[in-house]
């Protein structure tokens, strides 16, 4: 039988140029693959190394804490009573806000109600009826201060124009007026009422 020498692959053979190209492409691929580990080595050694610090860091804290907190169990309890407290501490404060807004300033009232006497005429009394929010109170005009101005009707329009009392206390009125002896001097009592400023109809 005859032979036939017949070469089967030899359209398969890679050309030189192709083979180039895939040896260059395949290098680039393992350079970049090698540049991109070397980056994330350099990442994770940087995060163990700040782990590392932080770790020792609260290690440190956990011992001087313990040291400066004998009774305490620990930072972490410790800072979870602080935030129980805080919590507690500002539902308090705001229910004491709740109660000073409905509280009359009382002080402010009194100081600027004085500030706005004149010589010889003293605040004797004063209620503050929080139900109704209305405030009574009583003048005393000693002696010739009594029988000369400004009485009842000028402290009316006197308190009246008057910008920081009228923040506290509105439409005032004017009660009555009394006289009494005290030894040799007749001294004469003015009786006022007003409305709490933003608390009346």
């Amino acid at each position: 039988m005859p032979e036939f020498g017949i070469n089967l692959i030899r359209d398969r053979v890679i050309p030189r140029a192709r083979r180039q190209a895939r040896y260059w492409a395949m290098v680039g691929y393992l350079g970049i693959a090698g540049a991109t580990l070397a980056v994330s080595l350099a990442f994770a050694t940087s995060w163990v190394t700040r782990a590392l610090v932080v770790r020792d860091d609260l290690e440190r804290l956990e011992r001087e804490f313990a040291a400066d907190h004998p009774d305490q169990p620990g930072i972490e309890d410790h800072a979870a009573w602080l935030e129980r407290s805080v919590s507690v501490n500002v539902e308090r404060l705001k229910t004491l806000d709740r109660l000073a807004a409905d509280t009359p300033p009382t002080a402010r009232l009194i100081y600027d109600l004085v500030l706005t006497l004149p010589a010889g005429v003293t605040l004797r009394q004063l209620v503050i009826d929080t139900s109704e929010q209305v405030v009574t109170f009583e003048l005393l005009a000693t002696g010739a201060r009594a029988e000369t101005e400004p009485g009842p009707s000028e402290m009316l329009a006197q308190w009246k124009r008057n910008t920081a009392l009228s923040a506290h206390l509105v439409r005032i009125t004017h009660l009555g007026s009394t006289r009494q002896s005290n030894g040799e001097r007749n001294d004469a009592v003015w009786r006022f009422s007003g409305q709490l400023a933003g608390k009346g109809p």
